[in-house]
């Protein structure tokens, strides 16, 4: 889960734990936040970079047995002009840091979250319309293909290419909502 918009005193966690699962969470109450629910209990959780700022509410990784599990709230950017822009583009550079120094690309790891990125056209409803939004732009496309090549393989955009009607990435930007389309696929 990413973006849980909730003060980890109001995350939901009695509630998943009576459903029967083990959670891993860390908010805020205002624009970030993530959480991790699984059947399985972690043997290793960690919140955040191990460099400043930590980020602990937007990086959580939780290892069971032979399994990592990276799950991300990359920062959304704002504008291309913002400073919020330039640190997106370094969120992805530290996690590739981040990642070759804590694991080899042989290891088993799911990353996944809230990336905040639109790799190809496909991705996207109107890709002439919405080219250089924060989210589909060459430069991020740049910074998340430089983390992918650290030795990810993507697997989400081969199953939704399979079903080109679902919309996995909305904006909450009114420019794009009063299509009822969404950002992209």
């Amino acid at each position: 889960m990413q973006e849980t918009k909730v003060a980890d005193a109001g995350f939901p966690a009695a509630e998943l734990e009576a459903l029967g699962y083990h959670v891993v969470f860390k908010g805020d109450k205002q624009y970030k936040g993530v959480a991790i629910a699984s059947k399985q209990k972690p043997q290793k959780v960690v919140f955040g970079f191990d460099s400043e700022p930590a980020d602990p509410d937007r990086l959580i990784i939780a290892t069971y047995n032979d399994l990592t599990i990276i799950n991300t709230y990359v920062p959304q950017g704002q504008e291309v002009e913002n400073p919020q822009f330039t640190y997106k583009l370094a969120w992805f550079a530290r996690l590739k840091k981040y990642l070759q120094k804590h694991f080899q690309p042989q290891n088993e790891i799911i990353w996944c979250g809230d990336l905040n990125v639109a790799p190809e056209n496909i991705d996207v409803h109107d890709p002439k319309r919405i080219l250089g939004h924060v989210c589909f732009n060459p430069e991020v496309w740049r910074a998340y293909e430089e983390v992918k090549s650290w030795g990810f393989t993507m697997y989400s955009a081969n199953i939704i290419r399979c079903c080109r009607s679902v919309y996995f990435f909305r904006l909450s930007h009114p420019g794009f909502r009063s299509s009822k389309v969404g950002l992209a696929r």
